[in-house]
C-alpha cells in the first residue's frame, strides 16, 4: 500500500486526501489549524456561471454536475447534511448586463441554470430597485461542517496531523521520502498560501489576493443569494454573509475596519432596511493569472507534487480535479495542458 503524505487541509488537500483512501492508499494530511484559510473564509458557492461576460467559467458545467452529485453521494454515505441547494438573483446594474442575460439565457445548455426572462426584484420591500435575473441551480457548500465531518472521516482510514508543516524536514532519497522519521512514497502539496515559502514549488506564479466578509443581522426575507458587487448568502434566520473585499497588497489574514466599511458600503448600496455586523473574517486567495490551477510533479522531483491555484471556485473544482490528478499519478491518464504545471518555465537554481 503506498503511502503518501497530503500538505494542506482545505477543500483541496482534503478531496485529494479522499480520493486517495478510496483507491486504498495510505495517507496522512498535514492540517495546520485552518485558522484563516481560504476554504473556511469563502461562502462555498457552487455557481457555473461568470457574469462578467455572462458565460460558463472553464469547464464549468462539467464541473459543477460532478461536484453535486460528488457531494450528495458523501452526505447520503455521511448521513449529515452540509450541500444546500438554492438559486441566486443577480441584481443587474447596467443594460448592458441585461442584454448579456437575454442573448445567452436562450442558448442551448444556459437555459438550464438562466430563467426565461429578467425579473423585476422580488424583494421590492427590503433593497432598492434592480432587474433581477434569476440562476437555478446552484449549491452552497457549508464548508466548516464539511471538513470537519470529512476530517474525521479520514482519520478513520489515514492520519489527520493539526500541526504546521516544516518544509525543511524533508529529505528527499532515491526511492522514498522522509519526513520527521516517517517514510513516503509521495507527497502531494495542497497549502493555499503556504507555498510561498515551499522550497520546491515557490517558483509557480501565484497571484494571492485577500478576501475579508462580514456576517449581518436584518429582518430580511431571503431564500436565494443576492449577487451584485458582492454577494449576500443566507446563513441561519436573519443572519447573512457578504462578501468579499479584494486586497491584493496587505497580504495577511487580520480583518480590517477599511475592509468592513467597503462591505457596509455596497451592502447599505443594495439593502433598503437596516442591518449590523456580528462577524468578521479574512483569508487569502491562492489565485492564478491564468484562472488555472497548479497540478503536478516537480521537474526534478518525481515524488513531489502540487495540487493548488483552485481559486474562488475550489468547491466546484477540487471533486473533479483531484479524481484526474490521482489518474495521472497512477499512469492512466495525463493532465490536460491548461493545468499541469509544466507550463510555467521551471526557474529554481536552488532546486535544479
Amino acid at each position: 500500500m503506498k503511502k503518501v503524505l497530503i500538505v494542506g487541509g482545505g477543500i483541496a488537500g482534503t478531496s485529494v486526501a479522499l480520493a486517495l483512501i478510496k483507491r486504498n492508499y495510505d495517507v496522512t494530511l498535514f492540517d495546520n489549524s485552518l485558522r484563516n484559510s481560504a476554504t473556511l473564509v469563502a461562502a462555498g458557492m457552487m455557481n457555473p456561471l461568470v457574469f462578467k461576460r455572462m458565460l460558463f467559467c472553464w469547464r464549468g458545467y462539467e464541473a459543477f454536475d460532478y461536484s453535486t452529485s460528488y457531494y450528495q453521494k458523501q452526505e447520503e454515505e455521511w448521513g449529515i447534511h452540509f450541500l444546500q441547494a438554492t438559486q441566486m438573483a443577480k441584481l443587474m446594474h447596467s443594460d448592458h448586463e441585461k442584454k448579456l442575460w437575454k442573448d445567452n439565457m436562450f442558448k442551448e445548455s444556459y437555459n438550464e441554470f438562466l430563467s426565461q426572462q429578467i425579473i423585476p426584484s422580488y424583494l421590492s420591500e427590503q433593497i432598492q430597485s434592480f432587474d433581477a435575473g434569476i440562476v437555478n441551480p446552484i449549491y452552497q457548500l457549508k464548508t466548516e461542517t464539511y471538513l470537519r465531518k470529512a476530517h474525521e472521516k479520514i482519520n478513520e482510514s489515514g492520519k489527520v496531523i493539526p500541526s504546521i508543516f516544516d518544509h525543511d524536514q524533508i529529505q528527499l532519497e532515491d526511492n522514498t521520502i522522509q519526513y520527521k522519521g516517517e517514510q513516503y512514497d509521495e507527497v502531494v502539496f495542497a497549502e493555499g498560501r503556504g507555498i510561498e515559502q515551499n522550497p520546491f514549488f515557490n517558483y509557480l506564479p501565484f497571484k494571492f489576493t485577500k478576501g475579508e466578509l462580514i456576517l449581518i443581522k436584518a429582518s430580511l426575507k431571503l431564500d436565494a443569494v443576492l449577487k451584485k458587487n458582492v454577494f449576500i448568502v443566507p446563513e441561519a434566520k436573519n443572519t447573512f454573509w457578504v462578501g468579499a473585499t479584494y486586497d491584493w497588497k496587505n497580504l495577511n489574514d487580520e480583518t480590517t475596519e477599511d475592509g468592513k466599511l467597503q462591505l457596509i458600503e455596497k451592502v447599505a448600496s443594495i439593502l433598503k432596511i437596516p442591518f449590523e455586523v456580528i462577524e468578521q473574517k479574512a483569508g487569502i486567495r491562492p489565485t492564478v493569472a491564468d484562472r488555472r490551477p497548479y497540478i503536478g510533479t516537480h521537474p526534478n522531483h518525481p515524488r513531489l507534487h502540487v495540487f493548488n491555484g483552485m481559486g474562488t471556485r475550489g468547491v466546484m473544482y477540487a471533486p473533479l480535479l483531484s479524481e484526474e490528478f490521482i489518474d495521472y499519478l497512477e499512469g492512466k491518464s495525463k493532465l490536460a495542458e491548461e493545468i499541469n504545471i509544466q507550463r510555467i518555465p521551471f526557474n529554481s537554481p536552488q532546486q535544479s
